[in-house]
């Protein structure tokens, strides 16, 4: 199985961050990791898992598609969680 690149969701990250006017600190305490793990992924030397990804999402109210560079539309849409 291919692993899947992208390349964008660190410089993403790292504005929607800027924007909220939070630490790398504060952002990785809250997803629960190092903060150099993090600082890996707005650097994009680290890739984030789905769950990761999904939670960053979350916390930061856009879709993970924004967060992917898959659209420029950063709103999350809302309608898309799932109740399992």
């Amino acid at each position: 199985m291919e692993e899947l690149i992208v390349i964008g969701y660190g410089k993403r990250l790292k504005s929607l961050r800027l924007a909220s006017n939070l630490t790398m600190d504060t952002v990785s305490k809250a997803a629960g990791i190092a903060k150099s793990t993090y600082a890996g992924y707005e650097s994009e030397f680290r890739q984030p898992s789905f769950e990761k990804l999904t939670f960053f999402a979350e916390y930061f109210h856009v879709s993970t598609d924004y967060l992917l560079c898959l659209t420029t539309d950063a709103k999350n849409k809302g309608d898309w969680h799932l109740n399992i």
